[in-house]
């Protein structure tokens, strides 16, 4: 993971970065930080939405406790303008927020559904 940070922010090469960030997410797959990292790397650097949607859904099916990953696609469908799965997987934010009872993420979703 420091080696992903490294060639990701101090010394650029996104092919580096995105290496041995899979490296240490295959190693910690609990790891958000790692998700989040590739995730960046997919979307931004790469313009792949392909794979980073790919990459929230394996987090999903494999961590489907963390709320990260309907947070993260909700906003990744609303970003790329796919207001209908937005919808949906900001409803999935808001019932797993109510449940985990994190009334920040909760009222945020609620937002986030009344904008669209």
């Amino acid at each position: 993971g420091n080696l992903g940070n490294l060639y990701n922010t101090k010394l650029p090469d996104t092919d580096k970065a995105l290496s041995y960030y899979v490296q240490a997410l295959e190693k910690r797959p609990d790891n958000l930080n790692y998700y989040d990292n590739i995730y960046n790397i997919f979307r931004f650097k790469l313009q792949d939405n392909e794979n980073a949607l790919s990459l929230l859904e394996q987090g999903g099916n494999l961590l489907p406790e963390e709320i990260y990953f309907p947070v993260k696609m909700a906003e990744h469908y609303r970003n790329t303008g796919d207001t209908e799965n937005a919808k949906k997987f900001f409803e999935r934010t808001l019932n797993m927020a109510k449940e985990l009872l994190l009334v920040d993420i909760e009222n945020y979703a609620r937002e986030e559904l009344e904008k669209l």
